[in-house]
């Protein structure tokens, strides 16, 4: 696989167009308003496409598609400020998950 920017470019605006507007949803489906906020996907969504092309160059296969869905879900995890599995502190009283 070629490292090639127009790629990456065209990568980055597709997955703003369509992959953004649905993570901000979800996100505010399961932090809130106050965490989850479209810039914040739409961050995710640029950083994960650069890191994806990145990791994919120096890691092809199974292997680098497993590295690549581990620095997205770190990626959400940064910026949505939620735990793996738990909800996060705020969302305690109002979980989901009980």
């Amino acid at each position: 696989m070629a490292f090639d920017i127009v790629s990456i470019l065209i990568s980055i605006i597709g997955g703003v167009i369509i992959t953004a507007p649905v993570l901000w949803i979800v996100g505010r489906m399961l932090v809130g308003a106050t965490n989850a906020k479209f810039t914040d996907a739409i961050m995710i969504v640029v950083l994960g496409s650069v890191a994806s092309a990145v990791v994919g160059l120096f890691l092809p296969g199974i292997v680098g598609s497993i590295a690549q869905l581990v620095v997205l879900l770190y990626l959400i995890k940064k910026y949505y400020e939620c735990g793996w599995g738990r909800p996060s502190p705020s969302r305690s009283s109002r979980s989901w998950y009980s």
